[in-house]
């Protein structure tokens, strides 16, 4: 296996992603077993969005019809950090690697510089939750059972959620600048609609809402809705930062 692979994405930024985070990708989200050349792909053809919270962070998307019916994207996380060559000249490197499913999938990670906190924490009810943060790109995965998912559900820009539908289990929650969404304002936590599910079929829909409004995903999303008018309800949610987490932003 090559110890890194190098691309360029259409705006002309070199990228790579080393053997190992590719590795720790795989530990991670093993439904991306086979998708390497998916992912690539994805960084030399995609467009890409830029993060609102870290302008040196951005989301590559492509669609991938290969993928289907368990996934029709693939997603990557980068972030870019200007490094001076031996000759001076500038160099862009990233974190950021890993992909899901049903309208999206996700992809994140990627350096040779692992700077990945990893911890297990045992809570009140004496369920083991494992933790994965990434200090570089603040993104923080909530592990709840290791396995392949068979979906993955962008439940808002920064709150992702991989899941196997048939056993309507929840593996993890993937939150995206972590330190952003669980800042307090004035008048209490932040919360963020969560219209995507509009998009869902109704099945999955019902099972994502099951998911989300019970142990153990609901010890860090709190669930609500919000009706500006009759008849309307939106659903939304916050992330509530356990006092276990305080290591973490």
């Amino acid at each position: 296996m090559a110890e890194k692979w190098i691309v360029r994405d259409r705006y002309g930024n070199e990228i790579y992603l080393t053997a190992e985070r590719w590795d720790h990708i795989l530990e991670y989200h093993p439904e991306l077993e086979g998708c390497l050349d998916h992912v690539l792909d994805t960084l030399k053809k995609g467009r890409r969005k830029q993060e609102p919270t870290m302008p040196h962070k951005h989301r590559y998307y492509r669609r991938c019809d290969e993928l289907l019916p368990d996934h029709n994207h693939v997603v990557v996380i980068v972030i870019f950090s200007v490094r001076q060559h031996s000759d001076g000249t500038p160099n862009n490197f990233h974190d950021g690697l890993a992909c899901q499913h049903t309208w999206v999938g996700k992809v994140k990670e990627m350096t040779n510089d692992m700077n990945i906190y990893k911890t297990d924490i045992t809570f009140e009810d004496d369920r083991v939750i494992h933790f994965m943060y990434d200090r570089d790109s603040d993104d923080l995965e909530v592990v709840f059972e290791k396995g392949r998912a068979n979906s993955t559900i962008e439940l808002t820009d920064r709150i992702i959620l991989r899941l196997d539908r048939e056993r309507k289990v929840a593996h993890s929650l993937i939150l995206v600048s972590f330190s952003s969404l669980t800042q307090s304002t004035e008048l209490g936590p932040e919360s963020f609609s969560m219209d995507n599910l509009d998009y869902l079929p109704p099945d999955l829909r019902q099972i994502v809402l099951e998911i989300i409004t019970t142990p153990p995903v609901n010890r860090f999303l709190k669930v609500s809705t919000f009706s500006p008018a009759p008849s309307q309800y939106i659903p939304i949610t916050y992330v509530e930062r356990p006092a276990a987490l305080a290591a973490f932003a």
